[in-house]
This record gives structure tokens, sequence and C-alpha cells, in this order.
């Protein structure tokens, strides 16, 4: 499974937006919103990720998440000062429980790789090609970070990462805005999309990667504060259906996150720094034995080097 890269613009966007269901559904008036506003964002955004997060292990339920992808900081701009949009985002109540994000990135801090000739997140934002070099060891992510360099590892501003407060579940009338962050926070979307995959590849990640895959990303999410995370997001596509797994191979795990067992997943991560998320990588047995065989598997020459698997 040769990994592919996209040809990114100098600058570009993505901005993720979420409406909080408060409970496990949405009610009447939040679903009138939701359509609203999706409305508005599909109609200029390159490509939009519709997800769905589950946040009910901390007691916060289900929310509305979608990523969006603009080819510049000028096109997101753009739409965001539409009228439709303004007037939407200025009339809605203070309970309203939507949210947004916009991050600004240039392609000489950026990194991503895909395993299909599939346009999937920013791989909407240029042509795909084969990733030939600094790739298939440790620390090959960094390598390609054109910013990453002997002198300049990307350190964050702030020595450790500050201990987060903990949600009450009250609501939270108003609004609240953040302009202010320290320097070189680490943003990681994670993907994996099992729809297409055939019945010889279910049954190899039946046997060798549902459950590491499952237990990592487990314990990256509940790994918190010590570990450099800042905050986690753990979305799926409900429409997508549960991921096929032969049972026989594998035992169900009652400490696995439910959102996991969807065929198409998404997980946000924000760490204090690069470093952190490499080291995750590294320190995690489940992350490492999952890491070796993958490899092994889906090389070209592997048992399965030309499968279906999008990640």
């Amino acid at each position: 499974m040769p990994l592919l890269v996209p040809d990114l613009p100098e600058r570009f966007t993505i901005s993720t937006f979420g409406a909080q269901y408060h409970s496990n559904s949405p009610s009447e008036s939040k679903v009138a919103l939701i359509q609203q506003f999706e409305t508005c964002l599909k109609a200029l955004a390159v490509f939009v990720e519709d997800l769905v997060q589950d946040d009910t292990e901390r007691g916060l339920g289900l929310s509305r998440i979608w990523i969006s992808y603009w080819k510049s900081p000028e096109d997101y701009q753009k739409w965001w000062e539409s009228p439709d949009i303004k007037q939407f985002w200025s009339c809605l109540p203070d309970n309203a429980g939507f949210w947004r994000e916009r991050l600004h990135f240039s392609r000489t801090r950026f990194v991503t790789e895909m395993s299909q000739d599939i346009p999937s997140g920013v791989g909407h934002l240029g042509p795909l090609a084969p990733l030939t070099e600094k790739t298939g060891y440790w620390g090959a992510l960094r390598d390609r970070i054109q910013e990453s360099t002997n002198r300049n590892i990307l350190a964050s501003t702030l020595d450790e990462v500050p201990q987060p407060k903990q949600p009450s579940g009250a609501l939270r009338h108003g609004r609240v805005q953040m302009t202010k962050f320290p320097e070189n926070i680490c943003f990681v979307i994670k993907g994996q999309d099992h729809t297409s995959i055939k019945a010889d590849e279910t049954k190899l990640w039946s046997e060798k990667f549902h459950r590491n895959t499952k237990r990592f990303i487990t314990n990256v999410v509940r790994s918190g504060p010590e570990a450099g995370v800042l905050t986690t997001r753990l979305c799926h596509v409900p429409e997508s259906g549960k991921i096929k797994v032969e049972s026989s191979y594998t035992e169900d795990d009652p400490d696995i996150f439910p959102a996991l067992d969807f065929n198409r997943t998404m997980e946000i991560f924000f760490f204090l720094e690069f470093r952190y998320m490499e080291h995750a990588g590294r320190r995690e047995k489940a992350h490492v034995a999952l890491q070796r065989d993958f490899m092994d598997a889906y090389e070209p020459s592997g048992v399965i080097g030309h499968g279906e698997m999008l990640v």
C-alpha cells in the first residue's frame, strides 16, 4: 500500500465547527440550526467532513462536528464575512452550543499522508502523488516538516500542560472568544475508513490490527496532561456502520470507546508540541506492535499490499 501526499497550497485553512446536543440527540430547534448552518458551510468550503463526536464518557453526550477545508485563509474569511453566515452566527441564542476553531497553516509546518488514491481531508486541497522519501521509519514525519530543524524543534513556549478544568455538565450561557495561545501547539487528525475492505483484509484486520488500534487510541485519549495532551475528540460517521470483525480473532474489550467501532472514524488531538505526539507513538506498546505489523502487511510485497483500507 504505497502512501500518497497532496501538493498543498502555500497557506490553507482548516476550520472545525461544533454543535453540542447537551444529550444523546439534538432537539428540534437544534436540528433546524444544524441544517441551516450546514447549508451555508458546504456551499463554499472545498470539502466538509460531517461527523458525530462521542463525549458520553465525560457525561457530555454527543455533538455534531464539521471539519472544513479551504484553499486559502482569504477564501475562508470571505465566507465567514458573507451576509448569510454573519447573520446566522450573530443571531444564535446564548445557549445554542455552537463553537468554531479556525486554524491557518503553512505547508512548511504541516505533514500528512494517506493510503489510497482517494481525496480525504487535506487531500482535497491538491493533487495526490506517491510519497517516495522520508517514510517508513521513526522520525519520518518530523523529517518532512520543513521548519523543524536541529535548531528549531518546534518547542512550546510553555514548560508543561496546564491542568484542564473538568466539565460540570452545566450550560455556559453567552459567548467566549479566545485569540491567544502558546506557540507550536500540535494539531493532529487521524482517520480510518474500513468501508471498502474485502473478506481477506477483514480477516487480517481482525487478527492483527483491530484490538491494538482501538487500544492505542483509547490510551492516548486517556493519557492526559502528563503526556502532553491538551484535548481530544473521538468522532465517527454513524451512517458508515460498524466494523466487520471476525469474533474468533478478537474478544470484546469493554474498556474501549464505542465510537471506535464504526467503519469511518476520526480522532482529533491537540498536543502541547510535536514531540508529545512522537512520544505517544513510541511509548504505547500497542502502537509499536501495530506499526510493525502494519508496515509488514501493507508494504507493496506484503500479504495485503494492495488493500482497500483508507488511513
